[in-house]
C-alpha cells in the first residue's frame, strides 16, 4: 500500500500513465513499470528512497503494456532490473516477453534487451506476461495470464517447465522466504503455490479481482 499510494499521487502530476508492478531494491529505492502507453513517459520509473514527491524515468519504452518489475539475483545477469511487458492485441511480438535492463538508481535512462520471448514467434507460443518473481535459486518465475500458467526459467532466461497449470488468469506473483509462490488470480482470489509447484485444492483467499501482491 505504501508504494502504491506513493506511486499513485506521483503518476497523476507527472502524467505517468498507471504504474504497475512495484519492487523495492536494497536502498529502498521503489521501481514501477507504465500499464498504459503515454508517450514520452512510458517506461520504468524510480521514487528514490526517502521520498514520494517526484519519480525519475530510468528505462525507455520498450513494450505496450508494462507490468511487474523485480531484481535478478543469479548468474549472467545479477543485479539487473526484470520487467514483464505484453501487446494486448499481439501485434507487435517483439514487445511481448521478458526484459532486463541495468539498474540505474537517479540519474540517466537505459535501454531494456529482451531476456525471453513470448510472443506467437516463439517455441513457448503466445503468452500475456503479468508477474515476474525469482526464487532464491535465481530461477525466474512469469505469470501468463492468457494461458492459467505459471513458467519456471533458469536465471539465463531458459526455459525448465510449466511450474503451475489451471488457473484462471494469474496476474501478480511473489515468493515469501520459505519459496512458496503467492498468486494473485483475476475473479479467483490469491494461490499459495508450494515449491514443488503444488496449488493445493483452491485459493487460500477467494478475493475476486485480485491484482498486486507482495509478501512481507
Amino acid at each position: 500500500p505504501l508504494y502504491s499510494s506513493a506511486a499513485s499521487d506521483v503518476y497523476k502530476r507527472q502524467n505517468i500513465c498507471g504504474p504497475e508492478g512495484p519492487s523495492i531494491d536494497e536502498d529502498g529505492n521503489v521501481y514501477f513499470n507504465t500499464y498504459l502507453p503515454c508517450f514520452p513517459n512510458d517506461g520504468i520509473w524510480i521514487i528514490p528512497s526517502g521520498t514520494t514527491t517526484e519519480a525519475l524515468k530510468v528505462v525507455n519504452p520498450f513494450t505496450v503494456v508494462g507490468q511487474g518489475t523485480n531484481f535478478l539475483t543469479k548468474g549472467t545477469f545479477a543485479g539487473q532490473l526484470i520487467a514483464a511487458g505484453h501487446d494486448n492485441d499481439a501485434t507487435q511480438p517483439e514487445k511481448i516477453g521478458i526484459f532486463i535492463a541495468p539498474v540505474i538508481n537517479t540519474s540517466g535512462v537505459v535501454n531494456a534487451q529482451r531476456l525471453i520471448d513470448l510472443s506467437s514467434n516463439s517455441s513457448l507460443g503466445l503468452h500475456q506476461p503479468m508477474g515476474v518473481a525469482v526464487d532464491r535459486k535465481g530461477d525466474i518465475f512469469v505469470s501468463s495470464a492468457n494461458t492459467g500458467k505459471i513458467l519456471q526459467f533458469d536465471p539465463e532466461g531458459n526455459f525448465i517447465r510449466d511450474f503451475v497449470t489451471g488457473l484462471f488468469a494469474p496476474r501478480h506473483i511473489a515468493f515469501d522466504i520459505d519459496d512458496n509462490l503467492y498468486v494473485s488470480d483475476a475473479q479467483v482470489g490469491i494461490w499459495k503455490i508450494t515449491p514443488d509447484g503444488n496449488k493445493g485444492a483452491g485459493p487460500i483467499w477467494n478475493f475476486p479481482g485480485a491484482n498486486g501482491i507482495d509478501v512481507e
